[in-house]
Parts: structure tokens; C-alpha cells; sequence
């Protein structure tokens, strides 16, 4: 065999190699992380690659022909494209972030057009169509979580780089939903505020901070409204949520414990799943085994553009009557309240 054979011969074998790799990772991977297995160089790599009809998302990320190129796809090129070459896990960190985070994690229905990527702020990045880069000093490997094979970031992090492009509403209601789906810690947020002084929408998270600590347990962005707008009619309740009897450790979103009142809220939400509708069922089924000593009222999303005074009037009924019953009072007071 001759050498020109024989190198022919290895560079085949290399890139079978690549394509092994390729398929192993599942999705897009990058140049530097397959030119050893091909024994080529990386201009070599993608000219190969462009030849066969690979995708090219980015300059340096490949992926097979046929690959289908989703969301998730998309967010792990746009990492990979990102990813420093220092050799240093700080100033070489690229994950996810903002909206493209809130929909790797579920919380988000879809991803945007551009990729949001957060990277380290001694960085800079060339611009693409295709992405839209948060720097920041900030940004630790701690602040990184690998969900389905991506980096994202989590945690108070993620809330400050929201924190920077959504009012108090959006950023309560993505904070609700982090919570809710255990990456983000809302007991953690004070300390972190404290320890961060200056930051772009920091004032706005603060007070996203205190209206969810101040709530107690909120699992949805509509039972915090409710409570607010009740307290707004004089109408306080047991911080966080009402416990009910029995060994099912079930709750009620709203309601207070002393005089065994309580409001059961049916929102709804896009990344509700069968688990949902299982403990939602479960719960209902408890409340009404409950003895004739409860009473329970329900509302759905409808009642803030609907029907309020309604329920508001419905509210101080069952309350007044419960509290005779069960205080001898006409009204609770603040020392009949949890939390």
C-alpha cells in the first residue's frame, strides 16, 4: 500500500470516526472536539463536512445531514459556538439563559428567534443572527445547571439577567414558575440581593422578592393576584397555603386555618402535565371528604374580569359565617392568621 493510499485510507477511517461522535452526541457538536478523531485539520473538518451536506449552524458547529434542527438543538449549537477557549471553567462559561432558559426548563411554550446565551463579561462574542449574548462578570460555573445535555443557567442568575428585560409582572410569573419547578431557591434571593448591590432591574426583583416571601407558598402567578386583590378589600389571609386534614398532605392555594375556610384556584398553564391533573384530582376528591365543619370556595382566571364583586361578597360571607362559628367573632383577627 502506498503512503498516499495509506493516509487516504486514515483519514476515512477519522471521519468515520466524526460521524460516530456525531451520532453519539445526538445534535450539533464542534469542530475542536472532533478533529483529533479525524486526524485533520479543522479547515480540513468543514470543508469535509460542507462537501457531504452537513449543517453548519454556526462557523464551527456541525451537525449530520438530516439532523433536525429544533429548539433545544439550536440552544446547544448556539453553547457550543459560545464556549471560550481559554481553558479557564469561568471566563471559558457559555449556557443558556433568559427566555431560551425558561424554555429548555418547561417554563417557556416555545424558543425565541434568537438564542439568548449568557457568557462571561471579559468576553466578547462576534455577532449572529441567530443569538443574542448576555454578558456578565458575574456568571460562575455554580450559576449552571446541565439540563438535557445543555448548560443553563438557574437560580438567582437567571432572575437577574430577567430581571434586566421584564417588568415586575413577567418577572414575578417566571419566578413563580421557577420556584414552582425547583430551580430557584426564593428563601436563597435576599441573601443574593445583599450580596449583589448593583445590577440592572435589581430594584424590580427586590420587589418580586417580597410580595413571594411575603405570600408564602405561591404556585401560580393567579393565586398571588388573588390574594392581593382580597387583601387590597380588606380581606387578609394565612400566609402561604392551608393544610388540610388528613394523611394526603394536601393544601388549599388560599384560605385561613382557625376558622377552616378556604379557596381552592383552577388556573391553567401550558406545561401543566398528567402529574398536575393527577394531584389536582386528588386534591379535589380530599376536599370533599372534609367534614361539614369546612367551607370551600372555588374560582377560575374569570373571576379577575368577572364576577369579582361577586366573589369578593361570597368571600366575606363564608368568612364571617365561619368565624361565628368557630371564633365566636364577627370577623378573625390578625392573631387568627398563620405566618
Amino acid at each position: 500500500m502506498t503512503a498516499m493510499v495509506r493516509c487516504a485510507t486514515l483519514r476515512t477511517m477519522g471521519w468515520e470516526r466524526v460521524v460516530a461522535a456525531s451520532m453519539a452526541a445526538g445534535g450539533p457538536v464542534h469542530v475542536r472536539a472532533v478533529v483529533a478523531l479525524a486526524g485533520m485539520q479543522p479547515r480540513s473538518v468543514l470543508r469535509r463536512a460542507d462537501r457531504d451536506g452537513w449543517l453548519r449552524p454556526f462557523p464551527l458547529v456541525i451537525a449530520l445531514p438530516g439532523t433536525r434542527m429544533d429548539g433545544r438543538a439550536w440552544a446547544l449549537a448556539a453553547v457550543l459556538h459560545a464556549t471560550g477557549q481559554r481553558e479557564d471553567p469561568v471566563t471559558d462559561l457559555a449556557a443558556l439563559t433568559r427566555s431560551s432558559a425558561l424554555a429548555l426548563l418547561g417554563i417557556q411554550r416555545s424558543f425565541p428567534s434568537r438564542t439568548d446565551v449568557a457568557i462571561h463579561g471579559a468576553r466578547v462574542l462576534e455577532s449572529h443572527p441567530r443569538l443574542l449574548v448576555v454578558r456578565s462578570r458575574l456568571l460562575t460555573p455554580d450559576d449552571v445547571r446541565l439540563i438535557d445535555g445543555v448548560p443553563v443557567v438557574v437560580g438567582p442568575a437567571l432572575l437577574r439577567h430577567l430581571a434586566a428585560v421584564r417588568d415586575r409582572d413577567g418577572l414575578r410569573r417566571a419566578t413563580i414558575d421557577l420556584a414552582h419547578a425547583g430551580f430557584v431557591d426564593l428563601q436563597a434571593l435576599p441573601a443574593y440581593l445583599a450580596a449583589h448591590p448593583g445590577f440592572p432591574g435589581r430594584q424590580t426583583l427586590r420587589q418580586v422578592a417580597d410580595d413571594l416571601l411575603g405570600a408564602g407558598r405561591t404556585d401560580s402567578p393567579f393565586e398571588l393576584e388573588v390574594r392581593e386583590r382580597l387583601s387590597d378589600e380588606g380581606i387578609l389571609m394565612d400566609r402561604g397555603q392551608v393544610p388540610l386534614p388528613g394523611p394526603q398532605r394536601l393544601h388549599l392555594d388560599l384560605g385561613i386555618l382557625a376558622i377552616r375556610f378556604g379557596i381552592e384556584l383552577h388556573g391553567f398553564g401550558f406545561h401543566a402535565q398528567r402529574r398536575d391533573l393527577e394531584r389536582d384530582a386528588a386534591r379535589t376528591n380530599a376536599i370533599a371528604m372534609l367534614d361539614d365543619d369546612w367551607r370551600v370556595l372555588h374560582a377560575t382566571w374569570s373571576v379577575l374580569a368577572e364576577g369579582w364583586e361577586a366573589f369578593v361578597e361570597q368571600v366575606r360571607s363564608a368568612i364571617a359565617a365561619q368565624s361565628q362559628r368557630h371564633l365566636g367573632l364577627a370577623w378573625p383577627q390578625r392573631a387568627h392568621l398563620r405566618g
